[in-house]
């Protein structure tokens, strides 16, 4: 499995339309096969700082989730209304039976 956390710094006047946005991404995500957890979070110090925090079966499903309609079209939306480009940190989920 994947984890990925991908954090935002929305411009303030441009809030509200980035959470419209947010909303629908979440949304249409969850329904995604390969899809384990889609959460959006605010950062609690800050306003206009958002992550998603996501857990994805496969690389697969991540490509999938990444060329679907709904994330091309809306993912370069999101990223008009920020201060710049997110950060996105990619991780494997640790296995300790591994061990």
């Amino acid at each position: 499995m994947k984890t990925i956390i991908a954090d935002f710094q929305v411009n303030p006047d441009q809030l509200a339309h980035f959470l419209d946005l947010a909303k629908e991404l979440h949304s249409k995500t969850l329904q995604e096969e390969g899809n384990v957890s889609y959460i959006f979070c605010k950062k609690p110090d800050s306003e206009y700082d958002f992550a998603f925090f996501e857990v994805w079966h496969n690389d697969l499903a991540i490509e999938k989730h990444n060329a679907s309609e709904h994330f091309t079209r809306i993912i370069p939306q999101m990223i008009e209304c920020c201060t710049g480009e997110p950060k996105i940190q990619v991780y494997d989920v640790y296995n300790f039976e591994a061990i």
